[in-house]
């Protein structure tokens, strides 16, 4: 789980007329999401400069819409929050977003 495509599955990918299935995005584990509240609690509520996440993400949601994608919750809690993949790794980052995805529109609103 490299986040690399190989270029066979590529080739198979555009020969196939087929519909994709849906990645299967296992949930995360109660030990993941604990060690991450604790890391994003740490980054933002610290000393007298307490600040809260609601704020942070609105930052992060660089074009107003009140919708942040993968890239833009990966961006966050590596940048923004300082949660390092030690914590969470990138795939998991994908399974956060897809638990906090309810709409299932592929984008988590704030």
């Amino acid at each position: 789980r490299t986040g690399r495509l190989e270029v066979a599955r590529l080739v198979d990918f555009v020969a196939c007329d087929e519909p994709l299935a849906a990645p299967r995005i296992e949930p995360l584990s109660a030990e993941v999401l604990d060690r991450l509240r604790r890391k994003i609690k740490a980054s933002t509520y610290g000393g007298s400069k307490g600040c809260h996440v609601e704020e942070l993400f609105n930052k992060i949601d660089k074009d107003g819409s009140g919708e942040l994608g993968y890239h833009d919750v990966k961006e966050a809690l590596r940048r923004v929050f300082r949660v390092p993949p030690a914590t969470i790794a990138d795939e998991d980052v994908l399974s956060l977003c897809a638990s906090l995805d309810k709409a299932r529109s592929g984008m988590i609103s704030l």
